[in-house]
């Protein structure tokens, strides 16, 4: 926008030619005004302030208010074509293309020719005669101003209900997900003297082992069930583990 003010760039686009106009507008009412564009190495500011949003904690707040633009900063020109139909045409009105058109659909006359039937059956078959022109549709006819705005208010009003219709849907739509979930759950249940492996994770996988390296290290003897699937651990020579496994990273290993 900076250079199509400063006219080294022309508007070629239907909405930056629509913000210039409100641009250039607005500069007739300063005595001067200067305007630069800001690299964006610069801009770092702005950046920030837009990447805020995801970085916020929206736990943290109650309620957060929502500001919906209800109209754009542009007015779009509406265009209407309009045909003005005459009750008497004139002469070279009545001979217009659409004549034997209409003419063949309202089956009033047949042109004389095989050649020329076809033809004009052929091109007739792209239209139609729009009857009932007139006669209001129940979508228009039924539907007035103050019904419509009695309706609007009876949305607003019952709102909060429909809110409350969709927390509640989601809830058991969660609550099915967990049994369906938990349904194909297989726990892993090991006694006391249970030997076993232990996975092996990222952080004490072997340096430059690559993908030939084991998945899973031990062996390991439970000595103490701690609960919700925890188990202490004591490796081969004695030694205890210091924290507790869960049974979902543990494998029986059998002699």
């Amino acid at each position: 926008m900076v250079n199509q003010v400063n006219g080294e760039y022309a508007a070629k686009d239907v909405r930056m030619v629509a913000y210039l106009e409100v641009t250039k507008r607005l500069i007739k009412e300063f005595k001067e005004f200067k305007i630069d564009q800001v690299p964006r190495n610069l801009n770092t500011e702005v950046d920030e302030l837009a990447n805020l949003g995801s970085n916020i904690n929206l736990e943290e707040f109650g309620a957060i208010p929502l500001v919906h633009v209800l109209s754009p900063a542009i007015e779009k020109e509406s265009t209407v074509s309009v045909y003005k139909v005459q009750e008497n045409p004139t002469e070279k009105e009545s001979n217009s293309w659409t004549t034997p058109l209409k003419e063949y659909l309202l089956d009033t006359t047949k042109p004389t020719g095989k050649v020329v039937t076809q033809a004009l059956a052929q091109r007739a078959s792209k239209y139609c005669l729009i009857s009932n022109v007139e006669v209001p549709t129940a979508r228009y006819g039924l539907m007035t101003e103050e019904r419509n705005q009695a309706e609007l208010i009876h949305n607003l009003d019952t709102v909060e209900e429909l809110r409350e219709d969709a927390r509640m849907r989601m809830a058991a739509y969660q609550q099915e997900v967990a049994r369906s979930f938990n349904k194909n759950v297989r726990t892993k249940v090991f006694k006391l003297g249970d030997w076993v492996l232990s996975k092996v994770y990222e952080n004490i996988r072997e340096v430059n082992a690559g993908k030939l390296a084991p998945n899973w290290e031990g062996t390991y003897e439970i000595i103490k069930m701690v609960g919700n699937g925890a188990y202490r651990l004591r490796n081969a020579e004695g030694k205890e583990v210091q924290r507790s496994w869960n049974a979902a990273h543990l494998k029986l290993y059998h002699f």
